[in-house]
């Protein structure tokens, strides 16, 4: 929990623990639990509020705005998306917005689910990481991309496959696009580019050695397809 991590996660790290650390004889037995919230968090401070939603006259961006975090030293504002208000979010902004607006010139076709998060940096006694803060959320509808409606049946895919010390990336893609896949941490910082080049429609794979970044929360984004792609992966040493 010191490093960011909620208390549910540090929970099921102890109920799994067959080596982590030093354990007894009553490791992974019943009578570890938690009773309670599973998202707090040591550090929580106050995030940003009233996320408003709006398009453009030709309703292909969405433009976003909101009020700051009251916090001190914020570094920015992740934004994140998602399809559908019980769906998975997405971090679509490539680092941390410093200012309170944010145009989405790429949404997706229809119902766009917006979220913002305060991100600042984090020093404790067990080191420093980027806290996150909760998220202000707001939605549009009604959105079309570039002035079209997208081609039904043409979608992109990016998937991981994740060993022990590497992962493999597989990125399919549909037509002839110019596409840069870069490596994100948790508070949207680039640590690494895979590929950034004009590709055809075919698959491509990327091997990433993981042995050489901390452990953490990273993800994999490719742009310049139909719409960009985000998938995300877990580090631990």
């Amino acid at each position: 929990m010191g490093l960011g991590e909620p208390i549910g996660y540090c929970a099921q790290v102890t109920q799994n623990n067959g080596g982590d650390y030093v354990y007894n004889y009553a490791a992974q037995g019943v009578h570890i639990a938690l009773m309670g919230d599973p998202t707090l968090v040591m550090h929580p401070y106050v995030p940003p509020t009233a996320l408003s939603v709006t398009d453009n006259p030709e309703h292909n961006n969405a433009n976003l705005s909101w009020q700051p975090s009251s916090d001190k030293n914020i570094i920015g504002y992740n934004i994140y998306r998602s399809n559908s208000q019980t769906g998975s979010y997405q971090l679509i902004s490539t680092s941390p917005v410093t200012g309170i607006t944010f145009t989405d010139r790429s949404p997706l076709v229809d119902t766009n689910i917006y979220m913002v998060r305060a991100v600042k940096l984090e020093t404790t006694p067990s080191g420093s990481y980027y806290n996150l803060s909760p998220g202000t959320r707001n939605m549009i509808t009604g959105l079309i991309k570039n002035g079209v409606v997208a081609e039904s049946g043409v979608k992109d895919n990016l998937l991981i496959t994740q060993a022990t010390n590497s992962i493999e990336i597989i990125l399919e893609i549909n037509s002839t696009s110019p596409v840069k896949v870069e490596i994100y941490d948790a508070s949207g910082r680039v640590i690494g580019t895979l590929d950034d080049r004009t590709l055809s429609s075919g698959v491509y794979r990327y091997d990433l050695q993981t042995s050489s970044i901390g452990s953490g929360v990273y993800f994999v984004r490719a742009i310049g397809m139909h719409e960009p792609l985000t998938a995300k992966f877990l580090v631990m040493h």
